[in-house]
């Protein structure tokens, strides 16, 4: 069990850096937008991030109150959070 919450939160890192350092970097340089408007860009997934934050707190809850353990709550929002984060990338 820790073993997939120690990779979902090494997955989250990952991201967090990349769009930390990584993403505006290669809007400027690569894609020849100006500083402000990489900054914007990469804004959204700032945004995204906290928009999707109160759907992933309350379908946790949700699937606790139907008296699921905690165990397959966790993982069932492992499995579901990643491929959601992934279509945000």
């Amino acid at each position: 069990m820790l073993l997939d919450i120690y990779l979902a939160h090494y997955c989250v890192n990952t991201i967090t850096w990349f769009f930390l350092s990584g993403f505006p970097i290669y809007l400027v340089k690569g894609r020849g937008m100006s500083i402000l408007e990489a900054g914007f860009v990469a804004a959204l997934s700032a945004v995204c991030g906290c928009i999707s934050g109160v759907p992933g707190g309350v379908f946790p809850a949700y699937l606790l109150n139907l008296a699921y353990s905690l165990s397959v709550v966790r993982k069932t929002s492992i499995i579901v959070g990643m491929p959601v984060g992934t279509l945000l990338v």
